[in-house]
Formats: C-alpha cells, structure tokens, sequence
C-alpha cells in the first residue's frame, strides 16, 4: 500500500545544493559555502528527488529518470537548452526511496550572474519536478 500511495503523489525534488565535488552517496554531500565559480571551475549539483515510479518488473523494482538543463540569465533570457542531458536508470530486488543525482557542469561563459534549471522527468508517469539555481560565474 506504500508504494501505491509513493507512487501516486507528485514527484519532488528536496535538499538540492551546490556541492565541493562529486557526491558519492545518498546524504554524503559537502555543500559548498558559496555560489560563485572561477571560470574553469566545474559546477557541482547534488539534489534528492522523491516520489518518482517505482515500477515493478519481472520481480525487480526500476526508477527511470530523464535530465533536462537550461541556463538562464540574469534577465531571465534563455541561454542554452539541453534536453536529456542526463539518465538516471536503477533496478533493485527492493524498492528504494532514498536516491540522488549527482550532477556536474563545466560551463564556459562570460562572467556574470546566470540561473541554472534541472527538470527531471519520470519515465514511467507523467511525473515531473525542477529546481533553479542562481550562481556566478567570475
């Protein structure tokens, strides 16, 4: 009945944060004390989405998720579109609620403020969440 219950409710996305580097577990981030990047710097996403399918298969449990990125401007104008920029693909023998993406961007732009913005896209409903993230680049 949980995961009738998991399953039917809108998908969020919680704990979103730029991190110091990649985030190698659920929880196990070191969240970065500032939102602003040198100009060759790497920017790291860490974030948590919940409520996503977990759809039963053949006695297995499959969450299948699709990335979108857009970057923005300060105006709000924007900049760059990239859909499907990344896939997230897991199957247990359990169901799973406790999942992460690990995200990274290595962006080549002029200095100036800019927002990011991740939506993810649940592939077995018509589920979907985003999250913006403003930062610098100097």
């Amino acid at each position: 009945v949980q995961f009738i219950l998991w399953n039917k409710s809108p998908m969020i996305i919680e704990n979103v944060t730029f991190t110091e580097d990649e985030t190698h577990a659920y929880g196990a981030f070191k969240k970065r004390a500032s939102n602003v990047f040198a100009p060759d710097e790497t920017i790291y996403v860490y974030a948590e989405p919940k409520y996503f399918t977990l759809f039963k298969q053949n006695e297995q449990y499959v969450i299948s998720l699709v990335i979108d990125c857009n970057l923005y401007d300060k105006e709000g104008n924007l900049l760059l579109n990239k859909e499907a920029f990344s896939q997230y693909q897991y199957t247990t023998q359990k169901p799973v609620r406790e999942i992460f993406l690990n995200l990274y961007f290595n962006i080549k732009i002029d200095p100036g403020e800019y927002q990011i913005e991740i939506i993810v896209h649940d592939q077995f409903s018509d589920k979907s969440a985003s999250f913006k993230l403003p930062f610098q680049k100097q």
